[in-house]
């Protein structure tokens, strides 16, 4: 827990630099004790409940609940602050993917108002990722997850897209390789069927058809329904790459969009009871207790 919560801290730091304004130090054993105080009073639990309810909630309920404890959902969050593009308000995204017959490539192109951004990545074999920010269409994390080579590196790309928020724009492109440790034609594994439902967690409908040296991209945004966003798959048998693919984002209007959905799953970590994990681990260990009888 002390991980997800440096690691959710770090996520806030170069987001949403205000909220630390005037901290010159930052302990997290205070953070977790704010956090069991908050869930406490606003569940009116015992601190012992509230402890256990705080060790079972995942790394975006954590992050979100931190973010209430440091004010984010406060007013001072939709003024600018440090890192906001001042009157910039269109994001065009443009990407393409070539497997190894296909060119072996990956290619992002970002224009803000016209200006290029650098995305500050480099791109290897894998899954190549770039995170936006739709609130002001900064790039907030890159990543190269070799999928070809093994499982682990199909669940590090699982680990960074659970800890995306809802609505950010995740862009993927495949480059030489990427199906061997990813998809289900692949070696299948538990870790590849999280991998699967981490790229349709972005809205991908073409990932389980990903095979050897495929072609494959896709401009998501972690929420999306699966079919609704830009994606596109080049069978290796087909050669050539992907098409380019493209998604034009009007921020003001993304942001509004955001903030909804952010602030919906938000509320929606304080409505299960206190003792719903007890409940939930008596009946496992029942369960687990009859079928050795």
């Amino acid at each position: 827990m002390v991980q997800e919560v440096i690691t959710s801290l770090g996520s806030y730091i170069r987001t949403n630099e205000y909220l630390f304004d005037g901290i010159v130090r930052i302990r997290t054993h205070f953070f977790i004790i704010a956090m069991r105080e908050e869930i406490s009073r606003m569940k009116g639990c015992t601190e012992e409940d509230a402890m256990e309810f705080l060790m079972q909630m995942s790394p975006f309920e954590l992050k979100s609940l931190l973010g209430q404890i440091l004010g984010k959902d406060s007013k001072h969050e939709f003024t600018t602050g440090p890192g906001v593009n001042l009157g910039k308000s269109k994001l065009s995204i443009q990407c393409q993917s070539g497997g190894f017959q296909g060119g072996n490539f990956a290619r992002i192109q970002l224009l803000l108002d016209n200006e290029g951004l650098n995305s500050k990545s480099i791109f290897g074999r894998g899954m190549n990722i770039v995170v936006i920010d739709p609130n002001n269409g900064q790039v907030v994390e890159t990543g190269s997850f070799d999928t070809h080579v093994s499982q682990e590196e199909s669940h590090e790309f699982s680990k960074v897209i659970e800890w995306i928020d809802p609505g950010f724009i995740v862009i993927v492109v495949a480059k030489d390789e990427i199906a061997e440790n990813l998809t289900e034609s692949g070696n299948f594994g538990i870790l590849i069927i999280i991998a699967i439902l981490a790229c349709e967690s972005l809205g991908s409908e073409f990932i389980r058809k990903v095979k050897y040296r495929d072609s494959w991209c896709i401009i998501g945004a972690k929420g999306a329904k699966i079919g609704t966003v830009p994606e596109a798959h080049q069978p290796a048998t087909k050669g050539g790459p992907t098409e380019t693919i493209l998604k034009e984002v009007n921020l003001l209007q993304e942001k509004s969009l955001v903030e909804g959905i952010l602030n919906e799953a938000a509320s929606s970590v304080f409505q299960m009871p206190c003792n719903f994990f007890h409940h939930v681990l008596y009946a496992r260990s029942w369960e687990m207790a009859s079928q050795t009888k």
